[in-house]
């Protein structure tokens, strides 16, 4: 579920990770799952925002409710 969600975020499994573990001292540290929610949740909330606009620019409502 989580390749699904956050398809730009390589999918890395526990085994892979422990062999790995020196090799990820020296590349950009994984994300934490609550640190992908954060940002996936302000992406959603900026794509709302968006479609909201663009909605009140084609009813040509005058008056933004949020």
């Amino acid at each position: 579920m989580k390749s699904l969600e956050f398809s730009n975020v390589s999918n890395v499994d526990s085994s892979s990770m422990q062999s790995s573990a020196g090799a990820e001292s020296e590349s950009k540290p994984a994300k934490t799952l609550e640190t992908l929610l954060l940002e996936k949740n302000r992406s959603l909330q900026t794509e709302n925002t968006q479609l909201k606009l663009a909605n009140n620019d084609l009813n040509g409502d005058s008056c933004l409710f949020l």
